[in-house]
Order: structure tokens, then C-alpha cells, then sequence
């Protein structure tokens, strides 16, 4: 299996002159999935963004194995991005999008999976929140990309497809890194094989769930150790 390395460095992202991220540093490697913490507000969608090249920074320093990713959101960058809002056309069917959107040898494991199967034949602007979301998941891991950048993944899913989707984010992250945020923040705990807290614009490792308490992301009581 080909391992492959996405490193990013010296993020500084300012908004009307203040200095919202500073000085970012984070890597991800095949193999691993990294869940990023913060408070609302905290940059962590906006970081997201930057890695994935459709957000501009003051700075920045981005990647993949041995090439400088000047627009990462190339085919040839290797990065798949999962954004908050809804990214698939409305007027496709299930089934057309899968096609569109997943190269051959990959279809039919989309195609079939034992919730997808359900509404293949639907057009997608019918679908559930949940069904689209489910969807879209599916459609970045599968991807060809090395690694896949992952926002608020588990909104609008029910218990059910919350746990299929933990399984598939740890089944895929066989072959490609992941890098995961979301505010259902036990989840990315229970999947996350390396965490980092965005705090005051910085971005450090996270070595304790205490840390989510001390710097407010959590109320006291929700504390246990990891």
C-alpha cells in the first residue's frame, strides 16, 4: 500500500486585520485520522478551506508528499473536501451522481452498499438531510484523492448511520488520511487516531481530553479521561 504524507505549515489567515488563525502547523499520513476541536468561531471550517485551496491565507504552506499545492483542490492534488453545505446537484438521481462522481472500478461498491441501494434510482432533491449527507460521505472516501477533509460529517445523520459511517471512515482510512471536524465531538474522539485543539488561533496536539475543558470547548462536567 502506498503511503503518502500531507504536511501544512505557516497557515496565517486574517479577517479586517485580525489574526483569526497563526502560525498553523498540522500533518496527516495515511493511515491516520486526525479530528481538530474548537469552539464555534474557532477557524476550524476556515482552516479546512485553506488546505483545501477555495479559501485565500496570508500565508501558507501546503503539501502532499513531495509537491507544493499552490490550488489543492486539483484533481491532481490529491485532496477531497466534504464541505458543510450540500455539494451534489439536486436534479441528478442517486445513482447518475455515483457515476459522475466515482471513478469505474469503485461504483458498484457505492452502488450497493445496504443504505445507498435504497434510493439509487431517487433524484437526489428528494432525498432526506441524512440520505444526502450519507451520500456525500460516501462519495469523498471513495474518491481517488490521497486524503479527504471531512466538515461537520455527522450532521442531519441518525445513531444508525452515524455508526455505519464511523466504520467507513476507519475502513477507508486504510488507503488515504482523514482529517475530521464536527461538533458531535465523542464521535470524533471514539475514530480520531491523532487530535488537535484550534484555540486563540493556534493549533496545538492534543494530548488529554482535559484540554477540551480548559480551554472551554467543553463545561467541566462532560470531563473523563480519554
Amino acid at each position: 500500500m502506498a503511503q503518502h504524507s500531507l504536511q501544512v505549515d505557516s497557515i496565517i489567515k486574517l479577517f479586517a486585520d485580525k489574526k483569526v488563525l497563526s502560525d498553523i502547523y498540522l500533518s496527516c499520513s495515511t493511515a491516520e485520522i486526525v479530528g481538530i476541536f474548537g469552539r464555534n468561531g474557532s477557524g476550524k471550517s476556515t482552516l479546512m478551506k485553506i488546505i483545501f485551496g477555495i479559501e485565500n491565507a496570508a500565508n501558507k504552506f501546503i503539501k502532499v508528499d513531495d509537491t507544493f499545492l499552490n490550488q489543492s483542490f486539483t484533481r491532481d492534488g490529491g485532496i477531497g473536501y466534504l464541505p458543510q453545505n450540500n455539494f451534489v446537484p439536486k436534479s441528478l438521481t442517486v445513482e447518475k451522481a455515483i457515476l459522475l462522481f466515482i471513478d469505474d472500478d469503485k461504483t458498484n461498491s457505492i452502488i450497493n452498499d445496504a443504505v445507498i441501494k435504497n434510493f439509487r434510482k431517487k433524484k437526489v432533491k428528494v432525498l432526506s438531510l441524512g440520505e444526502l449527507r450519507y451520500l456525500e460521505i460516501m462519495l469523498i472516501l471513495f474518491s481517488e484523492n490521497k486524503f479527504a477533509i471531512l466538515d461537520e460529517p455527522f450532521r442531519g445523520l441518525s445513531p444508525i448511520l452515524i455508526d455505519r459511517t464511523k466504520q467507513m471512515i476507519f475502513k477507508q482510512s486504510a488507503t488515504k488520511g482523514i482529517i475530521i471536524t464536527d461538533h458531535d465531538y465523542e464521535n470524533v474522539i471514539d475514530i480520531a487516531t491523532k487530535s488537535y485543539i484550534l484555540h486563540e488561533g493556534k493549533l496545538s496536539i492534543m494530548t488529554h481530553r482535559q484540554q477540551l475543558t480548559d480551554l472551554g470547548y467543553l463545561p467541566r462536567f462532560n470531563v473523563s479521561n480519554l
